[in-house]
């Protein structure tokens, strides 16, 4: 069973949502994948290969969490860790 933490400040310490603490400011600011549906009406030429690149990572992490259950637990973190650093990285393109 799952039990996600938010840590978005990078001490290494989470809090569970709802909860008092210094994490969360990031991520009440930051959706990712947000601008996915809206990728087919951009025409910027810098703006579309970014939306394209998230939208494959985004395809790789719901294809990773199907997976899920056949990997073990190290495999999986470490392919969600690439999936979540790619969309990170698209996003401060972005």
């Amino acid at each position: 069973m799952s039990h996600p933490l938010i840590d978005d400040n990078g001490d290494g310490r989470g809090r569970d949502a709802g909860q008092p603490g210094a994490d969360g400011l990031t991520a009440t600011r930051l959706i990712l994948g947000a601008w996915l549906d809206e990728a087919e009406s951009i025409t910027d030429p810098v703006l579309l290969p970014c939306c394209q690149a998230a939208g494959v990572a985004a395809d790789r992490g719901r294809d990773l969490k199907a997976g899920k259950n056949e990997m073990t637990p190290e495999a999986y973190l470490r392919e969600l860790e690439g999936v979540l650093v790619d969309l990170a990285r698209v996003s401060r393109q972005i």
